[in-house]
């Protein structure tokens, strides 16, 4: 058998195991990826981007669909959506995308790339397949999630989707049942949905999304149930398959039964980490009941063992920016055991690219955990009236903006409407910035913006505030 020697394995070749590589090159440790699966990210393969571009075309047919609006006229038979041509520049895009992350491991040499699956032997040596073994001083696990199948679906083959095998179709289907309302779900469900494909989506909560404000979740859940077939509170009893398509019963939130067959059926009901084939328990490390270990938040580092949890592996923010981050955390860490560093995340960032957007800035559990009046204030708008969203027939939204009463510093936001892409970096680099509200209205915004909505939401908190040009000490 190979026996390989490193500074620090590392397991997956996601984002975070490349940005864990390179905070190990600064040290000048020698390391070594180790990847079973394809090679490319997660976000360029089927995730961030290949979903952007399926919505991206959703997009545009909406602006042709809803033209009449403006006083543009579409004829019935003057344009249609070519569900062939959309997933050909779906498919042509995403992988160059995933050719770019590729040449990075084309770039590496044959040391310190192996192809297989690790499992551990003992905290510091890993086997992979079984020609391989690698020891190391420190192990970084980035291996990644992958998507949760419920008992009920396990048995689907020909009519499953789930978020990687439906950036493959050739063309688009007729119907589609998507099960889970969560972001996955809701992004690509109203993006076929735009593109006239039949969907219905079934949420087994009562509500959808990341939102936990009772006010914002409630806008939101009304707004999309408006636009989508969207069941929320729906208990899905059988699901089987023939040559027809995928049938599906399930009883709604009232208790009404329902039975429908479809073409296909997108599973979006959540992912879970890669953790089962790794052999922790075998190797001596304590997992719970979900096989999980348990870790530092902070440091990334599994208890006192040499070993680290970065990227979706540890289920806790299973985003881009997040992953590259925790990867850097946990390459530094590892190259300078047994002395580790307490990392300063950043300010929580989500964002949904549904239509209305949705976007949460800010420790929103800890904020809401409070008292309002004591713990936090609070500022709104409606975006029904926002000028800049009437014009563009946007006008649904809603943003509630939390900050601190003593101090007057903005602490997060719950953003449901138009472009909240963009406006959740403003609120989210002035809560980085520690900049008081009446200072943040001074900044200019121009009009007309969907921007001047924050103005609003924020000259209502200075108003509950009563603060007048300076912050409270």
């Amino acid at each position: 058998m190979k026996t390989i020697d490193v500074d620090v394995a590392i397991i997956g070749g996601g984002t975070a195991g490349l940005n864990a590589r390179k905070e190990l090159d600064k040290q000048d440790k020698s390391w070594v990826i180790i990847e079973g699966g394809p090679l490319g990210t997660t976000c360029a393969r089927v995730g961030c981007m290949p979903s952007k571009l399926l919505i991206a075309a959703a997009e545009r047919a909406h602006d042709i669909a809803t033209a009449g609006e403006f006083g543009i006229e579409v004829q019935d038979k003057g344009w249609k959506v070519d569900g062939k041509a959309v997933m050909e520049r779906v498919k042509r895009m995403r992988d160059d995308f995933v050719q770019g992350v590729e040449q990075t491991f084309e770039d590496m040499s044959d040391d310190k790339l192996i192809r297989g699956y690790a499992r551990f032997e003992d905290p510091t040596t890993l086997r992979v397949d079984d020609d391989t073994r690698v020891t190391a001083k420190a192990v970084i696990i980035t291996a990644g999630s992958t998507p949760n199948i419920p008992p009920v679906i396990k048995d689907l083959s020909t009519h499953y989707l789930d978020n990687r095998s439906i950036f493959d179709l050739d063309d688009l289907p007729e119907s589609l049942v998507v099960l889970g309302a969560g972001i996955i779900g809701l992004e690509l469900g109203q993006a076929m949905h735009m593109l006239g494909v039949d969907v219905v989506i079934l949420g087994r909560e009562n509500k959808i999304g990341f939102f936990k404000d009772e006010d914002v979740s409630d806008y939101c859940n009304k707004a999309f149930k408006a636009r989508l077939d969207l069941q929320l509170g729906a208990q899905v009893h059988a699901v089987t398959e023939d040559k027809q398509g995928v049938h599906v019963r399930w009883t709604d939130f009232h208790g009404q039964e329902h039975e429908r067959t479809f073409d296909k059926l997108l599973n979006a009901t959540g992912r879970k980490p890669n953790l089962e084939k790794l052999g922790l328990k075998e190797a001596g490390f304590h997992l719970d009941d979900r096989g999980m270990p348990a870790w530092n938040k902070r440091t990334l580092q599994i208890k006192d063992h040499p070993v680290f949890l970065a990227g979706d592996i540890n289920n806790e923010l299973p985003l881009l920016h997040e992953a590259s981050d925790e990867g850097r955390m946990a390459g530094y860490n590892a190259g300078v055991l047994p002395r580790v560093s307490s990392a300063v995340r950043r300010v929580p960032l989500s964002v949904a690219f549904t239509s209305p957007q949705m976007a949460s800035v800010g420790e929103i559990d800890a904020i809401l955990a409070g008292t309002e009046g004591e713990d936090y204030m609070t500022g709104s708008v409606d975006f029904a009236n926002q000028g800049r969203a009437r014009v563009m027939d946007l006008n649904c939204g809603m943003v509630k903006l939390y900050a601190c009463p003593k101090q007057g510093r903005l602490l997060g936001a719950q953003m449901f409407g138009p472009r909240m892409e963009n406006m959740a970096h403003f609120i989210a680099f002035a809560i980085h910035s520690n900049v008081c509200i009446p200072e943040l209205l001074q900044t200019p915004i121009y009009h007309p913006t969907f921007e001047e909505g924050l103005r609003t939401a924020m000259s209502d908190l200075v108003k509950k505030l009563r603060l007048h040009g300076q912050c409270a000490p």
